[in-house]
């Protein structure tokens, strides 16, 4: 591109503007480069949690993977958040989002595959100048495997440049959703399978792998492999404490042990109580725990119910509309019906309609109709001919009625079928077992 652009060709073009890099790189957008962009929630004022210094001491000798994992609410993305920021400063840290902010279910999304995974970790190390990027198109996942593979290698090498102790740490959030969205469509999630290479093939020297998980969802994330175990433990009173303190500056000690028993430590809950009611923290509801699938729960059906409130037409029209269209499925069903009806009595009349054309083949000349207007010589003879037919229609149950046009040819007997038009056909061979030939109706 950039050959082209100074040569004599591109004399009155020789700006290279972004449209002309995507050309050259075969992409239709920049963010085809960084498909997968972090989605994380805004917490407020983030709490030190006393594990942290625990997981930064794990960091220098780790051989495998290290899995945090806990249940919902226990804050697991923030704590790889904390555990990221605390050691980006001696070493080169990435953070890749597996959930998205709830965008991992979008068909349009995918990011738990290696050719949007493993191509969006690669380009940000590229764009800060530690690599070579990976261009996407390519759907083999064991070359997208092995391009990352070298392309971390590139990264660790250009990293001991400057310092032999600064290494390459991975910090992937949510592996389970990842691994769950994956089983759903019978796809393969790229942090298993990046963990697989490193297991099997060995892993990178100077590269780090930092996880999380909820628990019960390891076996799903991480069938049969190894990993260093880190279970992250709930929020302590001192915890707790400082959380609540950060957002109600009022709060006062014995409320600080209601939300402490009410929650058991769950960060999340823990958001519910401070959000809610004051009358959440009253001294009579310590006995009474609150379960984070029941809180989940009372928002959906709490956001529902906010939603019909906000637009009673909508569900109004929406019951118009089912309403409707069971009334046209009934109709639909009532003609489909009388069609079939209506079917049974055609074959009826068509199966009558092939028998007599049949049988009155070599009585009709070929290729005249048999209410076609004859010469006046041979009208009478016509007539004399249709009532031979009548006479076979009469013996069958043919129908009746005759058109104006056969009245005048002196035919008065009722004829059946007598829009027929009946053309033997040289071309076609006669039926098994006949000898007449093939008429077409």
């Amino acid at each position: 591109m950039v050959r082209k652009k100074a040569g004599y060709q591109e004399e009155h073009r020789k700006v290279i503007r972004q449209v002309d890099v995507l050309n050259a790189l075969e992409l239709s957008e920049v963010e085809d480069l960084l498909p997968c962009p972090t989605s994380l929630a805004d917490v407020g004022d983030v709490v030190a949690r006393e594990q942290l210094g625990e997981a930064i001491v794990l960091i220098p000798a780790l051989i495998k993977p290290l899995l945090v994992h806990a249940e919902g609410g226990f804050g697991k993305t923030v704590f790889l958040e904390s555990l990221a920021s605390a050691l980006s400063e001696d070493h080169e840290v990435v953070f890749f989002d597996c959930f998205g902010g709830g965008a991992y279910r979008s068909p349009e999304d995918g990011r738990h595959l290696a050719n949007r995974g493993l191509i969006h970790i690669a380009n940000v190390v590229a764009c800060r100048g530690l690599c070579d990027p990976i261009l996407p198109g390519s759907d083999n996942a064991e070359m997208l495997f092995s391009r990352f593979r070298k392309r971390l290698e590139q990264c660790v090498k250009a990293l001991g440049t400057a310092s032999p102790d600064r290494e390459l740490i991975l910090f992937i959030d949510a592996i389970d959703n990842a691994a769950e969205y994956a089983s759903e469509r019978k796809q393969h999630a790229f942090p298993t399978q990046l963990i697989e290479s490193f297991e099997l093939s060995g892993p990178v020297q100077g590269v780090k792998l930092v996880l999380s998980s909820r628990t019960h969802r390891i076996p799903i994330a991480l069938p049969d492999l190894s990993y260093q175990d880190f279970a992250l433990r709930p929020f302590t009173i001192d915890e707790s404490r400082t959380y609540l303190r950060a957002r109600l500056p009022s709060i006062t000690e014995t409320e600080v042990h209601v939300a402490q028993s009410r929650s058991a430590g769950n960060a999340r809950i823990l958001e519910h109580l401070v959000t809610g009611d004051r009358g959440l923290l009253a001294p009579s509801e310590t006995d009474n725990p609150i379960a984070l699938d029941d809180l989940l729960q009372q928002r959906i059906d709490s956001a529902a119910s906010r939603r019909r409130m906000s637009s009673p037409s909508l569900y109004r029209s929406s019951a118009r509309r089912h309403t409707a269209r069971r009334s046209i499925c009934l109709s639909r069903s009532a003609k489909k019906r009388e069609s079939a009806h209506t079917g049974l009595q055609s074959c009826g009349r068509a199966s009558r309609r092939s028998s007599f054309a049949t049988d009155r083949r070599g009585v009709i000349p070929r290729g005249r109709h048999p209410g076609a207007r004859a010469e006046p010589a041979g009208r009478q003879a016509l007539a004399q001919t249709r009532c031979r037919q009548h006479t076979f229609a009469e013996r069958t149950g043919g129908g009746s009625g005759c058109d104006p046009q056969r009245r005048r040819a002196g035919c008065t007997q009722p004829l059946l079928c007598h829009d027929a038009w009946l053309e033997e056909s040289d071309s076609v061979r006669p039926w098994p077992g006949s000898q007449s030939a093939h008429l077409k109706v």
